[in-house]
């Protein structure tokens, strides 16, 4: 009976133990993040000086630290967030380029890593800003508070970004205004003999320029890298069709096997946005394609439709559109809701002279012509639904030629089975890869903004 008793009192003891070290090791990301902003408030009660700014820097290191070392923390939001605010504030003090680098690093983080945080419209503003006054960056900085209006319209955040886009287009109007503006040159007035006009010679016959040898055309040029975009991802399924095959997986085994072939068989170096089955936020994908330096982003989709009959290949580029289906379509790859996509018409305005738009137009017939010739040519007729423009996320802010392919519809039974099997797959990455070819032999490949 007495070991009986001690035995329960050892494990009581034990069980006692361990729940208190377990309880003291939890709370450890919540203790740096209540410590730093503890010295972060104490700090900002008064005026910036050399000593101070040394030790607020400190401070932002030990909020970068926290989602470092605890990635699955509650509070990394709130530690990107006030790492990038105390580095802008560094910066408005000192005009350090390193803080203000900073800044818009831990801002990007918040906003790519927890798009939907509480500290995610305010985040994407001060991104925006620190852009625009730190790096004179004023076409990113545009893209941005163009986002956050969009995203956040109903917020605060969202009305000052809409205000501050509003300046900087004006801005941007009365600069190409004085462009074209002619200069007004003050002259003498001339000499009664200088007003008189002067006889014209007229000769029987100009004299004919030199014959030239005609210049052998350019060979066409060659394609260098290429970013390949699977949508969707992770947490974000994408459409889910028939039998419940999802579109994150379709895309991503079709656009492995492209790149594949665009390695082996067209020698470029091709880059997947993301080569296994995660998330990722729709403006990282084309942020890999800009850091990238690549000649063409291709963002590949599959269809889906409450019409179960609905069947077909349709590429989009992006640009203005009243097309309430392209609205519609637009508003289900951007996660956000149908009235909410005309939000966006603002941001493309002026952005869209910017764009490499007609060799985008050109990529994209490329490959709708390429898709619906070679699937026909191995499984029969296909229906073609074109080449459209629509209001995608994924698209904006590219610097090079890009679309958007959605390859068929899940949601019809004859073409989700098809899109599960991977012979299929293996002729969509060749088709695509074919109209990847015939896109660059057409020689409109031109330097990246």
């Amino acid at each position: 009976m007495r070991a009986r008793f001690f035995a329960f009192l050892l494990a009581t003891l034990l069980g006692l133990a361990a729940s208190t070290a377990g309880f003291a090791a939890t709370p450890q990301d919540r203790q740096l993040y209540l410590s730093a902003k503890k010295q972060y408030d104490l700090l900002s009660k008064s005026r910036m000086t050399p000593q101070s700014r040394g030790q607020l820097q400190s401070v932002a290191e030990r909020f970068e630290r926290l989602p470092q070392e605890y990635p699955k923390s509650r509070y990394g939001d709130a530690a990107y967030y006030q790492a990038g605010k105390i580095y802008q504030e560094i910066y408005q003090y000192g005009k350090e380029q390193r803080a203000v680098d900073r800044s818009i690093k831990n801002f990007r983080l918040l906003v790519a890593t927890y798009p939907n945080s509480a500290y995610a419209a305010e985040g994407r503003y001060r991104l925006a800003l620190a852009l625009e006054e730190g790096r004179g960056d004023s076409r990113e900085a545009r893209q941005q508070y163009a986002l956050a209006a969009a995203k956040y319209s109903q917020t605060d955040w969202g009305k000052k970004s809409r205000a501050r886009l509003a300046v900087l287009e004006a801005r941007s109007n009365q600069g190409k205004k004085d462009q074209l503006q002619p200069a007004v040159v003050q002259t003498e007035k001339a000499s009664p003999e200088e007003q008189t006009p002067k006889a014209v010679v007229l000769t029987d016959r100009q004299k004919e320029p030199a014959q030239q040898k005609p210049s052998k055309p350019p060979a066409p040029p060659v394609l260098r890298k290429i970013v390949i975009d699977p949508g969707h991802g992770g947490r974000d399924p994408g459409a889910v069709g028939v039998d419940g095959i999802a579109e994150k997986d379709i895309v991503l085994a079709v656009s492995r096997r492209l790149v594949d072939k665009l390695k082996k068989e067209m020698g470029v170096e091709a880059v997947l946005t993301r080569s296994d089955d995660r998330f990722i936020p729709l403006e990282e994908r084309t942020a890999i394609a800009n850091r990238e330096g690549a000649d063409l982003f291709i963002s590949v989709h599959v269809n889906a439709s409450p019409n179960a009959d609905a069947r077909g290949v349709e590429t989009y580029y992006l640009d203005n559109t009243t097309d309430e289906a392209a609205l519609r379509m637009a508003a289900r790859e951007n996660g956000i809701a149908r009235e909410k996509i005309t939000d966006l018409q603002f941001i493309l305005s002026d952005m869209v002279q910017n764009l490499k738009l007609e060799d985008s137009v050109t990529l994209a017939h490329r490959l709708q012509g390429s898709v619906v010739t070679q699937v026909a040519r191995r499984y029969g007729e296909v229906r073609d639904l074109g080449v459209k423009k629509a209001q995608f996320y994924v698209l904006v802010g590219a610097r090079m030629p890009s679309v958007l392919v959605e390859l068929f519809f899940v949601t019809n039974k004859t073409e989700a089975r098809a899109l599960s099997s991977e012979a299929y797959q293996e002729a969509l990455a060749d088709a695509l890869y074919d109209g990847i070819k015939k896109y660059q032999e057409s020689g409109l490949v031109v330097k990246n903004l």
